[in-house]
């Protein structure tokens, strides 16, 4: 099973989510994200949050369709999007997506790219997707599949990640050092349909483009 999580940033290709959804998905909403799957025909499965960005007709809709609120108050420690990360991964999950994670706040954007970092210990992969790109972190080597050519970026989400070595793009790297603030790592080729990332320590940030 997977759970997909409908945060409340950009949702500008209703047509691209709606492919990326499988019948057997957990769909998860987080406050406005609910409003994105009910305009997509679907029913969610559990909304979160404080519900602030709710208008009065969606909250009747889901009442209408007995849709599971777990509502928290206004003033909290977590975001909308990460009570409803705790809420997927809580579900032991073999995979996480958020949906509608970047928009213009980048501060909610930032958040949402560092809790990918932040629940690397629950052992769930966890992805933030949009039409465009789709970010993971990680905290070992990987081998990163995807198609030749295809753009792939590399930022460093601790101080430093130490011994990186990368084959199979086309700017290659033995033992670098990429240190956070540099953009060394930005705009990389994959030459086939599989790069290999190796390094001995640290936490990169992995972003390849969707777009061929």
């Amino acid at each position: 099973m997977r759970c997909l999580i409908f945060a409340g940033g950009e949702f500008t290709d209703p047509r691209w989510h709606r492919s990326q959804i499988r019948e057997d998905d957990l769909v998860l909403c987080a406050d406005k994200g609910a409003e994105y799957v009910l305009s997509l025909g679907l029913v969610p499965h559990l909304v979160v949050g404080d519900l602030d960005s709710l208008t009065g007709e969606v909250r009747r809709q889901l009442q209408a369709k007995e849709v599971p609120i777990k509502r928290f108050p206004r003033e909290k420690d977590e975001t909308d999007t990460e009570l409803a990360l705790i809420e997927a991964l809580n579900r032991q999950p073999e995979e996480v997506i958020i949906f509608a994670g970047i928009g213009d706040r980048l501060d909610h954007s930032l958040a949402n790219i560092f809790l990918l970092a932040g629940y690397l210990s629950s052992g769930i992969p966890i992805r933030l997707a949009t039409p465009l790109q789709t970010l993971w972190a990680t905290d070992r080597s990987v081998a990163v599949r995807g198609y030749p050519g295809q753009t792939v970026s590399l930022l460093p989400l601790s101080p430093v990640v130490r011994d990186l070595t990368l084959k199979g793009f086309c700017y290659p790297l033995e033992n670098g050092l990429l240190r956070q603030g540099s953009s060394l790592g930005i705009s990389n080729v994959l030459l086939g349909e599989t790069g290999e990332i190796r390094f001995s320590d640290g936490i990169l940030l992995i972003v390849q483009s969707n777009s061929e």
